[in-house]
């Protein structure tokens, strides 16, 4: 389950809608999860009836024993369903919530995500009562629960009423009786926006729904805004060797990136472009480069979650370091630049690629002072050193060997 505050889903939803609005137009189910601290589940099911037995004796004088038809075979019934933890909004509480929260008493259809919450008895309070203590919720624990419709309801205001009934009769006052339960019902505006959820995987579909119709691929990575080239490989990719459309991989880049207010630096649209074709020839240009080495990334190993049938395994590997990246970068104190650049070296990458990649996945250009230790490094594998960053013509004698 994500929060609708969640901002992973959000950029796939067009300006000024809202984001129930939204979730509603593309039919994706919003929860409510349950507050058992201030919330109660009120719900009204189904019960099926156990079908009635006779005893007839049949032709040959044998008991057997015999289903009477009914016309009923079930009966409606109403109760509290204390172990449900997410709601599912009704279709009429979700189209009048799309429009405004407040006001809208919801109703929920269709069942909920319930699991049977297990606690510790810790003692009893003033009134005699057990004091509860739950354990922790784990999300992939919860099963499906059924019901015709459910509502939510104030725990501390039924509390409250139950507890006056309760005294009047204690004082031999007759029992007062009590509203029933619907009159303790919660409205959607005081449930907060934090404890609204949608399903994960229901996202996924919302994005690759939303993604086809804009003619892209589903994009499994949340670093987008960060790394656009990246971004756009992986798109160009998608376009020209899944969905076979006749692209030209550089016109493709350039075009896309002005759309996104992004710009390719330092001929990196060339590395970016080569390495959107499936047949890469790793030949060109400079000899042999050597195959793929993966083994200096940790996550590779990570099943399909880096594999895609329309990227060689150079490109997927790219997604994988920019994925490592955007982790890595994220730390205090963050790895020097150097780091990255050594990862694209092992994995046998070489010359302006290196620098291109770098640049692409950090949104920062390797510095001349970084090539000593880059050129160590390559060394120390006993491999061919290429110049990884571009020449200055005007400075020849500072060129690298």
């Amino acid at each position: 389950m994500i929060p609708l505050s969640n901002t992973g889903w959000q950029q796939y939803k067009p300006e000024g809608i809202d984001d129930l609005a939204f979730l509603a137009q593309e039919n994706v189910p919003v929860y409510v999860q349950v507050n058992i601290s201030r919330h109660l589940v009120y719900c009204y099911l189904q019960v099926p009836l156990a079908p009635q037995q006779v005893d007839e004796s049949d032709a040959a004088g044998h008991d057997r024993p015999f289903v009477e038809p009914a016309d009923i075979d079930s009966l409606p019934v109403k109760r509290f369903c204390n172990d449900v933890l997410y709601l599912q909004l009704s279709p009429e509480s979700y189209e009048q919530a799309a429009h405004s929260r407040t006001a809208v008493t919801p109703t929920f259809s269709g069942g909920g995500l319930s699991r049977k919450r297990v606690y510790t008895n810790t003692g009893k309070d003033g009134r005699g009562r057990e004091i509860r203590e739950y354990s922790d919720v784990r999300i992939h624990d919860l099963e499906r629960v059924e019901f015709k419709s459910a509502i939510l309801i104030d725990a501390q205001a039924w509390s409250d009423a139950l507890d006056c009934r309760r005294d009047h009769m204690l004082r031999g006052e007759g029992d007062p009786g009590m509203e029933p339960p619907e009159f303790y019902s919660v409205s959607l505006d005081k449930v907060p926006v934090a404890e609204l959820y949608v399903d994960a995987q229901d996202v996924e579909r919302l994005k690759a729904k939303v993604l086809k119709r804009q003619g892209h691929g589903n994009y499994p990575f949340d670093h987008k805004e960060r790394m656009p080239g990246i971004y756009l490989m992986f798109q160009a990719a998608w376009l020209l060797n899944e969905k076979k459309e006749p692209i030209d991989p550089k016109k493709w880049l350039t075009s896309e990136a002005a759309k996104l207010g992004f710009k390719f630096r330092d001929k990196s649209i060339v590395t970016a472009a080569k390495f959107v074709r499936l047949d890469l020839d790793r030949a060109h240009g400079s000899g042999d480069r050597g195959l793929l080495q993966t083994s200096g990334l940790a996550g590779w190993d990570e099943g399909a979650k880096y594999t895609f049938p329309f990227a060689s395994g150079w490109l997927s590997f790219v997604f994988a370091l920019a994925d490592w990246w955007g982790i890595q970068s994220q730390t205090e104190p963050s790895p020097p630049l150097v780091d990255l650049a050594k990862k694209l070296l092992r994995a046998n990458f070489a010359g302006h690629e290196v620098g291109h990649l770098t640049l692409l996945i950090s949104g920062e250009s390797l510095q001349s002072t970084d090539v000593p230790e880059l050129r160590s490094f390559v060394r120390a594998l006993r491999r061919r050193w290429r110049p990884v960053i571009g020449i200055d013509k005007r400075r020849k004698n500072a060129r690298e060997r």
